[in-house]
């Protein structure tokens, strides 16, 4: 009983980190869930996805291997630019992205950066769905399957219009179930 306690308080305090497993089965969505914004050809240039990684200067690594997983996960489909930001370079300036993906930081970094790109209207996908409570726009829930989530309150207080069909989980994630 004792054991389970414990690994079950070393998980919720985030003691494993950032887990590789969970950024392969990310990478590939967050392209997809960018083009299934109304108005998508409008506000993309030149027909590029630019997806921002969002880090804390402590998962440096673990935010660049995000980066190469997601430009593998488009090669050959369409062009997308993956790059690196970190939420204090989120505040100081602009950064222009269709897509944030935010990986795990303090709350307080995580409600500044969601209240940050709510003002821009920009979609949040967050490495943990508990971060859905804060107000990021979606994750995935990876259990037994993955199961996408999509913040529809904030998704309308951003006016972030999706469209009605996402995507089929299982024909994406076979290979992880």
């Amino acid at each position: 009983m004792f054991r389970w306690l414990v690994v079950w308080a070393v998980t919720m305090l985030g003691v494993w980190g950032v887990q590789k497993e969970y950024l392969l089965i990310h990478a590939p969505l967050l392209p997809k869930m960018a083009m299934m914004q109304y108005g998508f050809e409008k506000s993309v240039q030149n027909a590029t996805i630019c997806v921002a990684v969002l880090y804390d200067t402590v998962d440096e690594s673990m935010a660049h291997f995000m980066v190469d997983a997601i430009q593998a996960s488009a090669k050959g489909n369409y062009r997308v630019c993956a790059r690196m930001v970190t939420y204090d370079a989120l505040k100081e300036g602009d950064v222009n992205a269709e897509l944030f993906y935010l990986m795990p930081t303090t709350a307080k970094a995580m409600r500044d950066a969601i209240a940050h790109l709510a003002t821009q209207r920009r979609m949040s996908f967050a490495y943990d769905w508990h971060d859905l409570a804060y107000g990021a726009t979606m994750s995935v829930r990876t259990l037994a399957h993955v199961k996408p989530i999509v913040n529809l309150e904030a998704a309308q207080a951003n006016r972030i219009a999706l469209r009605a069909l996402l995507l089929k989980i299982s024909d994406i994630y076979g290979q992880h179930e």
